[in-house]
């Protein structure tokens, strides 16, 4: 029991670090590692969600203090991504674990394809934070926001794999902002995830622990190092991890 404790503990330091860094929350390589090393599925989902927590909140303050938050969007577009974390739990506890598992990889190589593909241009850099958006990008982020929770909840991966190229492709924003942005959304929408599965009662309280644990300390030294890496550095890398979870989930009895 102890030493499931210190793997698990081991995957929420390097999920914490990873996620930070990219924004996309550490759930779509916490998830899979803790489901290879034997943890039930909807197990290691809803530890992951609220770890996912321990990630928001072991980053942000770097990235608030950067000006990178881009804080109205967010207040716009978390209502959907909550509502679509709710749907996610409902979907989640009904379906079998191998279908679950087979969506994951489906989101990781569209997500890693949409990202590694160059971008036109005139939208490589994109918007900062607090820029004037049109109003039929905000509508669009929103319907797709609204899937970026379900997904969330659904699968344990935070929801920062698909709010990146959301804010990037649709929005508009430029990779840093997009990053940090993400992250003060998918730590609200795990935490309706995560609740979920507490009130369902498929949260384990010592893995989570011990993934809460390890993504907060992660989460820091990834921020720190984040705000020093050019937009097109952490776009690649973002791209890289995602493929390489990707294979792993595919070889994955």
């Amino acid at each position: 029991m102890y030493d499931a404790q210190l793997i698990v503990l081991i995957i929420g330091v390097f999920g914490g670090f990873v996620g930070s860094l990219l924004g996309i929350g550490g759930g779509s390589l916490m998830t899979p590692l803790m489901i290879a090393v034997g943890i039930d599925t909807k197990v290691a989902v809803a530890s992951s969600l609220l770890a996912i927590v321990g990630t928001s909140i072991g980053g942000l303050n770097i990235y608030m203090k950067e000006k990178l938050v881009d804080i109205r969007l967010a207040l716009i577009l978390e209502p959907l991504s909550t509502l679509g974390a709710i749907t996610g739990v409902f979907l989640a506890l009904r379906l079998n674990n191998i279908i679950i598992k087979i969506l994951l990889f489906g989101i990781l190589v569209y997500t890693a394809y949409s990202m590694i593909r160059k971008p036109r241009r005139e939208n490589s850099e994109g918007l900062p934070a607090g820029s004037n958006i049109p109003i039929r990008r905000i509508l669009a982020g929103g319907l797709l926001k609204y899937i970026a929770g379900l997904a969330s909840a659904l699968l344990g991966i935070g929801g920062g794999i698909v709010n990146i190229p959301i804010f990037r492709k649709v929005i508009g924003l430029n990779m840093k902002t997009s990053v940090a942005t993400s992250k003060l959304l998918v730590g609200i929408t795990a935490s309706a995830g995560a609740l979920g599965y507490y009130i369902a009662g498929v949260l384990d309280p010592c893995f989570a622990f011990s993934l809460s644990l390890g993504t907060i300390s992660g989460a820091y030294l990834g921020s720190k190092v984040g705000v020093k890496t050019s937009n097109r550095t952490l776009q690649l890398l973002f791209s890289i991890v995602l493929i390489i979870i990707a294979v792993l989930m595919l070889v994955r009895r």
